[in-house]
């Protein structure tokens, strides 16, 4: 990916993309691969708060499971935050009406819970 190897050569650029937290959704639900490196970029910003905020709050998703989870396994990320994230995970399996999607995420986010509070 072109993108991820500029990225990788130029870790400043990420602050010239025009990203902004708002638009972090967008990133992380049509490119994961992509939004992690540039989270990981901006790891160090006075901004990373605003978009772990925005990343806790968004609608739970696989990509976003995947984002966090890629997150968790390259930097120490605040407790809290990943507290909220579980928690948010738990709240979207709770408003799930289909019963059959519903036990599929819920046991996904168990285990994927699991993984990511009890790392090995």
């Amino acid at each position: 990916m072109q993108v991820l190897s500029k990225i990788e050569k130029d870790p400043k650029l990420v602050y010239h993309i025009g990203l902004t937290p708002a638009k972090l959704p967008d990133l992380v639900e049509n490119n994961p691969l992509i939004a992690i490196e540039v989270l990981l970029k901006l790891m160090s910003s006075n901004q990373i708060t605003e978009y772990f905020s925005v990343l806790v709050n968004m609608e739970m998703s696989l990509h976003s499971m995947e984002v966090v989870n890629r997150l968790t396994t390259a930097v120490d990320l605040p407790k809290e935050f990943i507290h909220l994230y579980i928690s948010n995970c738990i709240s979207s399996c709770e408003t799930i009406k289909d019963k059959y999607m519903q036990n599929r995420l819920v046991r996904l986010v168990k285990h994927w819970s699991f993984v990511v509070v009890c790392p090995r």
